[in-house]
């Protein structure tokens, strides 16, 4: 809170807790962490909507909550950026996988 305060311009303190929270959600399953995240991250993408890498974390966050068109939008907005092409890519495919899983 305190950083977030200090730098309410910057998107650091943001994305640590969105990082944090998101794997305190893989650590307890705990679907609140993965709510938090989601906010963090997406306060983020508003101070700096230009930074690729947030949209590859948050299509993790949609395609975990099951929203897998948001998933698949925000995965092809981080490719946008070559950094994050191969990672977003890997996002695409186990989307995929996870459907195919699901249907039957």
């Amino acid at each position: 809170e305190r950083a977030i305060d200090h730098c309410s311009h910057c998107g650091g303190p943001h994305y640590l807790s969105g990082f944090i929270n998101l794997q305190e959600y893989y650590r307890t399953k705990d679907i609140q962490y993965l709510a938090h995240a989601e906010i963090e991250i997406n306060e983020v993408i508003r101070l700096n909507p230009n930074g690729m890498g947030m949209y590859l974390l948050l299509g993790e966050i949609k395609g975990t909550q099951g929203n897998n068109l948001e998933a698949i939008s925000h995965y092809k907005k981080a490719m946008k950026d070559s950094r994050f092409k191969n990672a977003a890519l890997e996002g695409l495919n186990n989307l995929k996988k996870k459907q195919s899983r699901s249907q039957p």
